[in-house]
């Protein structure tokens, strides 16, 4: 009876040991899982913010040059304004300087160089 009791205690000792040895394997299998998914989780997260970075920069591009394409045409619209205000000075001046009566082609009889054209004469006058 006394060895059966010993035995039974050997076995139970033994299977103790098999069960934290069992434990301990599934605990560093645990732990090694968690690692492989915290890196996995890394390397998912440093390829995003790479993402975010290149589509950031893009997007930065993209305005830049909006900006510049506007400024561009802004400018062109200055230089446009610019222009016709010029040339409509420019007609005024020229206008200031005629006479302002009118003169039409074909209203004198007679031109005053004596060609008998009144089409001349107008130019002429």
């Amino acid at each position: 009876k006394d060895l059966e009791m010993k035995r039974l205690e050997a076995e139970k000792i033994a299977k103790d040991r098999r069960d934290k040895e069992a434990k301990e394997q599934q605990d560093r299998l645990d732990a090694a899982k968690r690692r492989a998914q915290d890196e996995e989780e890394r390397r998912i997260k440093a390829v995003q913010e790479q993402e975010d970075r290149k589509r950031q920069e893009r997007e930065r591009a993209e305005l830049q040059e909006k900006e510049r394409l506007d400024r561009e045409l802004k400018d062109r619209q200055i230089k446009e304004q610019e222009r016709i205000t010029f040339e409509a000075a420019a007609v005024a001046a020229a206008a200031a300087k005629k006479p302002s009566v009118p003169v039409f082609a074909g209203t004198s009889s007679k031109a005053p160089n004596g060609t008998g054209s009144s089409f001349f004469g107008a130019i002429g006058s």
